[in-house]
């Protein structure tokens, strides 16, 4: 693949993604009305729901019964709470965390 074709893939992948993700704020904004019961409660719990599967998916692998004893991996998960508690802002600990 060329440069320009690798961009025209991105901006083709982005533009896409913008657009469904802009769909749902049209549809609503149109009828002047809030979104349904049901579209509220997927927005509040899919947050939680899809952190909770990132640290499974992160954890998957661990080793708790021989060396190191999953130490990293806890160190990691003290420093990204201790962030999260410390300053309340998820770029900060998802940073943190990253960094570890």
């Amino acid at each position: 693949m060329t440069n320009g074709q690798i961009w025209l893939t991105v901006a083709i992948i982005a533009g896409i993604t913008l657009f469904l993700r802009g769909v749902p704020f049209l549809i609503f904004a149109r009828r002047g009305q809030a979104p349904p019961g049901f579209i509220q409660q997927v927005g509040e719990l899919l947050q939680p729901v899809l952190i909770g599967l990132l640290i499974i998916y992160c954890l998957r692998d661990t080793v708790i019964f021989s060396a190191p004893y999953a130490l990293p991996e806890l160190f990691a998960i003290g420093v990204v709470i201790g962030f999260h508690y410390w300053k309340g802002n998820m770029l900060l600990s998802i940073g943190g965390g990253t960094s570890m």
